[in-house]
């Protein structure tokens, strides 16, 4: 999932989303409730985050 690869994320992650829209309106709880670490979510937020904006094209 080019998401995830944008915030550096191993594609392991991938399969707990399932859909891209899904990885993009994760909140914290959930992200946590996968196993993600704070680093991961921090990156995996901001990705989202700038995703949104427009700073960055996937």
């Amino acid at each position: 999932m080019a998401l995830l690869r944008a915030s550096d994320l191993d594609e392991k992650h991938a399969e707990k989303f399932g859909t891209f829209e899904r990885a993009l309106g994760a909140k914290t709880e959930t992200l946590k409730k996968y196993g993600l670490g704070t680093k991961e979510r921090k990156r995996l937020l901001r990705a989202s985050e700038r995703y949104r904006t427009g700073l960055l094209k996937l």
